[in-house]
């Protein structure tokens, strides 16, 4: 028999999406209506009453700043050839908030979704420039707190330390700067074996 002109029913996949987005709907909800309960709404006013304008003017400004420079990382991280830093922030935006709100960082996986999605990278270079950027920040925080050991640890004579230290500091972020495509590589080339 020919089975190749039988007519078969697939399952709409229209009604799995669907399905899913309000999944996730009642989910974000119930999160929602979970954290809100868990406020103490007097002492919430009283402390939203004890802001001025100013304060959080600035602290947004400061926010949007920071993810602009988190924008211009990635555009650098992905080569900057066909990438603009503005095509990048929403999702440096997008990136930053899931982070900070989903549990146990999760919310990292959305910038290697995104890139894959929006900007139509494979995802392997997703994983390689967040990679790289997270080396990055290793690198700054390691730095920080070295610097800031030294200068407590060593007395105000003894600053030689610090003089040596500051200049493999920056010999190091610009290394780590100009290295960013080798360790894309790298790193597809390890995920892909």
């Amino acid at each position: 028999q020919n089975f190749s002109s039988i007519p078969v029913s697939v399952p709409s996949r229209g009604w799995s999406v669907w399905a899913f987005r309000m999944l996730g709907l009642v989910v974000s909800i119930a999160l929602l209506v979970y954290l809100l309960w868990q406020i103490d709404v007097q002492q919430f006013l009283s402390m939203i009453r004890g802001l001025s304008v100013a304060s959080l003017l600035a602290a947004f400004l400061v926010y949007m700043l920071l993810n602009l420079f988190r924008a211009m990382r990635f555009t650098v991280l992905l080569g900057g050839e066909n990438v603009s830093t503005q095509t990048l922030y929403p999702i440096a935006l997008y990136h930053n908030f899931l982070t900070r709100t989903l549990p146990f960082k999760t919310g990292e996986l959305s910038y290697i979704m995104m890139v894959k999605h929006y900007l139509r990278k494979p995802v392997l270079e997703g994983v390689g420039t967040l990679v790289s950027a997270r080396l990055f920040d290793l690198l700054l925080v390691t730095t920080g707190c070295t610097v800031g050991l030294l200068t407590v640890a060593v007395p105000a004579s003894q600053h030689l330390l610090i003089t040596l230290f500051v200049p493999c500091l920056v010999v190091s972020a610009i290394g780590l700067y100009f290295a960013a495509p080798i360790l894309r590589r790298g790193l597809a080339l390890e995920i892909g074996r």
